[in-house]
């Protein structure tokens, strides 16, 4: 019993030890199959991974292929417009080159009508004096002509006469010897006679040679006079603009070397414009303590800033000038100096003409502070405005020095010389034309009806005559640029107290 027991737990043991080699078989065998499965699987995915690998690099290359095309084409194109645009740029310039050409072709034809106008005036200007020169020459040859030709039938006449008396005197011989005193009784008488004759032709001939020569001598005097008065002339002109430009070159120089220095007084007012001259000073900055402020104020198109530029003795084209010809627009006053830096104590001050006086010249004169300025200067159009009549009088109410300008008086002489008014312009029309509209600024304060402002002169200058006296050059004509130098330096003393 115990041996049947013992073998039945060993039979159980075998046939566990079966039944668990059999479940390792099967679990073995299925690991085998499970890794031949994954074995496959791993050799499926590898053939798809390589199939679509070969699929993507088949792409890429197409894409690429592709990419290649693309930027092939592109470049051509690019190629293409940039051949085009070369082809554009070579019309381009051929075009230009062409119009250069042109250009050329047309300044050098100007230039050939210019030259050929030149010589062809040249020409006619010494055809012209060789024709003069022949006239006159041949006025004298006739004159002379004249004189020789009377001669010659006075000597002719003297000859006959004297020719026929002899024929006379020998027939009378040859036929009336034996009257000899009848004969010479004849011969004195035919003698008186011929003297006679002789004297009277003589007298005849010497009337007309003395009419002649009287002729040719008052001709020859009208000549010489009319050659001497216009040397006068000539002389007494260029004495005169000698004499000005000395005059001038005194008064430049003196208010040079009176802006030179700074100044010894302040701006003088009264009590109660001290206020309004404290104001002047803060808003405009104005230093009336170490510096000499003359301002200018008027409307555009007057000549203001190409006065203001000559005073300073700068060309309009200076990078420091007053800008010229354009229209103003602000309200602002604007200081400049001199360029030379020893004049550092002098200001001067264009106040615009755009909105200036348009406004009313009381409240104007008294928002910009004006009475601060050693002197006004209003540059003038052709004929004085309401508004300059108005700002003048309200300076004068506040006793400050004032002046009239007319600064394009070149420009009127050029237009009249144009306009064939007269032949040139010299000092002697520049003296008629100061007349003439100094005349006509007396006019003009009788028709205003403001008999004040007679105290206000008017000054009539050239800008470009002012800037060459300035500079120490000889201007084409003076005009009134010393009086006016003059005048603002002496009211510049009178409002500083320099002189009673």
């Amino acid at each position: 019993m115990g041996n049947s027991g013992s073998s039945s737990a060993d039979r159980a043991r075998a046939e566990e030890r079966a039944r668990s080699q059999a479940a390792a078989q099967r679990q073995q065998q299925q690991f085998d199959a499970a890794l031949e499965e994954a074995r496959k699987q791993r050799e499926l995915e590898q053939t798809i991974y390589e199939r679509r690998k070969a699929e993507e690099e088949s792409k890429k290359e197409d894409a690429q292929m592709k990419q290649d095309q693309r930027e092939a084409q592109i470049k051509e194109e690019a190629e293409e417009r940039r051949r085009e645009i070369d082809r554009q740029h070579q019309n381009r310039m051929e075009e230009i080159r062409a119009q250069e050409a042109e250009r050329r072709e047309e300044e050098r034809r100007r230039r050939e009508e210019t030259e050929q106008r030149y010589k062809h005036e040249q020409e006619q200007r010494k055809r012209d004096a060789e024709i003069q020169k022949r006239e006159r020459e041949e006025a004298a040859e006739k004159e002379r002509e004249i004189l020789r030709e009377m001669h010659t039938r006075d000597q002719e006449h003297a000859e006959n006469v004297m020719k026929i008396q002899k024929e006379m005197h020998n027939t009378s011989l040859q036929a009336q010897k034996e009257k000899e005193e009848q004969i010479r009784h004849e011969r004195e008488v035919q003698q008186q006679m011929a003297d006679k004759q002789i004297q009277e032709m003589r007298d005849m001939h010497k009337e007309e040679i003395n009419s002649s020569q009287s002729r040719h001598d008052e001709m020859m005097k009208l000549m010489t006079d009319q050659l001497q008065i216009q040397k006068e002339q000539n002389e007494k002109l260029m004495q005169n603009l000698s004499d000005l430009l000395q005059q001038f070159t005194q008064s430049r120089n003196d208010f040079l070397a009176y802006v030179k220095e700074k100044p010894e007084h302040d701006i003088v007012v009264t009590e109660d414009m001290e206020e309004t001259l404290r104001k002047a000073k803060a808003d405009l900055k104005l230093d009336t303590v170490n510096c000499y402020n003359f301002a200018f104020v008027g409307h555009t198109k007057t000549g203001k800033s190409s006065l203001i530029n000559a005073i300073r003795g700068l060309e309009d084209s200076h990078p420091d000038a007053a800008a010229v010809g354009i229209t103003e627009t602000t309200h602002e006053i604007k200081p400049y100096t001199f360029p030379d830096p020893q004049f550092k104590h002098v200001m001067i001050y264009d106040i615009p003409g755009a909105g200036t006086l348009t406004h009313d010249a009381n409240s104007y004169y008294q928002d910009k502070c004006l009475c601060a300025f050693d002197c006004l200067i209003i540059c003038a159009q052709d004929t004085l405005g309401r508004e300059e009549i108005d700002f003048a009088i309200q300076s004068l109410r506040y006793n400050q020095p004032i002046a009239f300008v007319r600064s394009r008086c070149d420009i009127v002489l050029d237009n009249a010389r144009k306009n064939k008014e007269i032949k040139k312009i010299d000092q002697n029309a520049v003296f008629s034309y100061i007349n003439r509209m100094s005349d006509f600024y007396i006019g003009e304060i009788a028709r205003a009806e403001k008999p004040e402002l007679r105290r206000v002169p008017c000054f009539f200058v050239s800008a470009y005559s002012l800037r060459d006296l300035i500079n120490g050059e000889e201007p084409e004509a003076v005009y009134h640029e010393q009086a006016f130098l003059d005048y603002i330096k002496t009211k510049s003393k009178y409002s500083r107290n320099y002189v009673t």
